[in-house]
């Protein structure tokens, strides 16, 4: 039976809890989107190789010995390779190891610039679905996220997961990240199997009627270099989980009125508690176009620059925000939210 797969790897968007789920117990609405990675893995002797169309040279190695560090372009991956082989090592999944031919395709760049959806997270996502199936480990949904998890948290050494977590289950989840410093990452393996307290993934049935369109100001954002600049308050937090608690219910309800004030809500606590500079003048006028058209959506991600979005419940609403979006240099995209995965 032959081993070859493909695979397609979504992107991910903050729709809502930015900042705030950096702390444990504060939650975030977060959507997987058709816009992401392509993977294929398939049989190959003598050596394995992976390919990436936003890397040069291929990465080369032999599957059953020690996988040396080359190029720091191929960190995320040669760190899922690492873990993976370690956690199966560990635990008896498996003794034998074939070479493979990967090969990755991305569509997360838009003329040349990175759309801001989460390539690295989904990298880790996708080494580890396309291992699991090519050595047929049969790996729960949850391990293959702590894997994946682990393995982007060892190269980037922080961030609240919560990227990884939603390209890993697909469709629209509600997050918490787990109690734990980077300390984690000396842990190595040994941490797959333990429960991570605080760590909340909760699978939410988005309605089908509600589109998402992207606007990418194409101006990168740091979420970590931000806070470093900016100690938020007890009470930023108190107000982002009611916040998020309330916009939930409405996701859960398709009450779409409620859907726009509650993201209303979660903007107007960023934009009060961040400084100036968080919204740029492409972020500002895409907030303005919201408000014109009555449309639901907010900036997502780290603010000073990056994305916004919109969520549509009617096609007016994309007819008259595209032009004005355009207009100021956004570049406009529909998402279609990818589907919930289970296995």
């Amino acid at each position: 039976m032959s081993n070859n797969g493909h695979f397609n790897i979504p992107g991910k968007l903050f729709l809502a809890g930015e900042y705030a789920v950096t702390q444990v117990g504060n939650p975030a609405l977060i959507a997987a989107v058709q816009k992401g990675l392509q993977i294929t893995i398939a049989d190959q002797a003598d050596y394995s190789q992976i390919d990436s169309d936003t890397i040069p040279e291929a990465l080369i190695f032999d599957i059953n010995q020690v996988i040396q560090p080359t190029n720091s372009r191929w960190g995320y991956v040669q760190a899922t390779l690492q873990l993976v082989l370690a956690y199966c090592k560990r635990t008896g999944l498996t003794d034998t190891w074939s070479n493979f031919k990967l090969t990755i395709k991305s569509d997360m760049v838009a003329n040349g610039q990175k759309l801001g959806l989460g390539s690295s997270a989904a990298i880790t996502v996708g080494i580890v679905r396309a291992l699991n199936f090519f050595f047929k480990l049969d790996l729960p949904l949850l391990t293959q996220f702590k894997l994946s998890a682990l393995a982007h948290l060892q190269v980037q050494g922080n961030g609240s997961l919560g990227d990884v977590a939603a390209i890993t289950y697909g469709g629209v989840i509600a997050y918490q990240r787990p109690q734990f410093t980077t300390s984690i990452s000396a842990q190595g393996v040994d941490i797959i199997d333990q429960p991570w307290p605080g760590l909340k993934i909760t699978p939410l049935v988005w309605p089908t009627d509600w589109q998402l369109l992207l606007g990418a100001t194409g101006q990168a954002a740091d979420t970590k270099k931000a806070l470093a600049k900016n100690r938020l308050t007890a009470s930023f937090y108190q107000d982002n989980q009611a916040i998020i608690k309330q916009l939930l219910q409405t996701v859960q309800v398709g009450n779409y009125t409620g859907l726009r004030h509650s993201l209303n809500a979660n903007q107007s606590l960023l934009t009060s508690n961040l400084p100036s500079a968080y919204l740029t003048p492409k972020l500002h006028i895409l907030l303005a176009s919201l408000e014109q058209q009555a449309c639901a959506g907010k900036v997502s991600g780290a603010g000073f620059g990056d994305n916004g979005f919109a969520i549509l419940n009617h096609l007016e609403q994309k007819q008259a925000l595209e032009p004005v979006w355009q207009a100021a240099g956004i570049q406009c995209q529909l998402l279609k939210i990818a589907p919930t995965r289970t296995v």
